[in-house]
């Protein structure tokens, strides 16, 4: 009985590759919003925002799916939904502070968050 080929422990194979984050974004979005790929590749503050309200409003829309028990919902979705708007989210705060530094210097906050 012939043996397969073993594998090499200093060869991993592409399935066992860790993916390049960008690649990682661009699969996300790709199955969670309808997007083409300049807009996806994207990452102006002007595109940012764009990729933010598109996220927003699919996660409206998938929690309100879940909310009236519509046979469409998918939790798995709404998880990546979610997951994936707060990493945009967070890159747009983090855009929007690189780009202002002076907005910082003088003590205001980001959009949203309040003094405790």
């Amino acid at each position: 009985m012939p043996h397969a080929p073993r594998k090499s422990a200093c060869q991993p194979s592409v399935a066992e590759l860790p993916a390049h984050p960008a690649d990682e974004r661009r699969r996300a979005l790709v199955r969670l919003v309808p997007l083409w790929p300049a807009e996806i590749d994207d990452v102006s503050l002007q595109g940012r925002q764009r990729l933010v309200s598109l996220l927003e409003r699919a996660l409206m829309a998938e929690r309100r799916r879940g909310r009236a028990g519509h046979w469409a919902y998918d939790l798995a979705r709404h998880g990546a939904l979610l997951a994936t708007w707060r990493r945009e989210s967070a890159a747009l705060e983090d855009l929007k502070r690189a780009g202002s530094p002076a907005s910082h210097e003088k003590g205001c906050r980001p959009h949203g968050q309040h003094p405790q």
